[in-house]
């Protein structure tokens, strides 16, 4: 189910999480075979008194899609790990939303995040839905 057609799945489950980021980047959100995952929303907590940097990135993406071939600016394949944030400022006590619009993930697709001076110097707010086509 590489790129199903989402108006034929078989469920769709609501989630959400609460995730302590690890200073070293690491998978967040993996995709299943068989399942599609929408991105929702994505909120970053600064819970220190020093201005902390947040980086979150996909791994896995596709460069094509159903009726499409996407190519970056030089004419060549688009990014399969980019970035959504690069060592990204999150302001002390303080949280910013990241995602804010969807994003979906495919099987094997990986959302992975870090940051923080120190392990557990942000909390990270996650919501999404798993379209499962088993």
């Amino acid at each position: 189910m590489a790129n199903p057609n989402i108006v034929n799945v078989s469920s769709i489950y609501f989630q959400n999480a609460g995730i302590s980021v690890q200073s070293a980047a690491e998978a967040i959100i993996t995709v299943d075979a068989d399942k599609v995952v929408k991105i929702n929303s994505v909120y970053v907590c600064n819970t220190e008194a020093t201005d902390e940097t947040f980086t979150i990135a996909f791994t896995g993406i596709g460069t094509t899609g159903v009726g499409t071939t996407i190519t970056d600016g030089s004419g060549g394949n688009a990014l399969s790990t980019p970035n959504i944030t690069s060592s990204t400022s999150i302001p002390a006590n303080t949280t910013v939303q990241i995602i804010d619009n969807p994003i979906y993930m495919m099987e094997g697709d990986v959302m992975t995040a870090g940051g923080g001076t120190s392990n557990d110097d942000l909390e990270m707010f996650v919501s999404w839905e798993i379209f499962d086509d088993a």
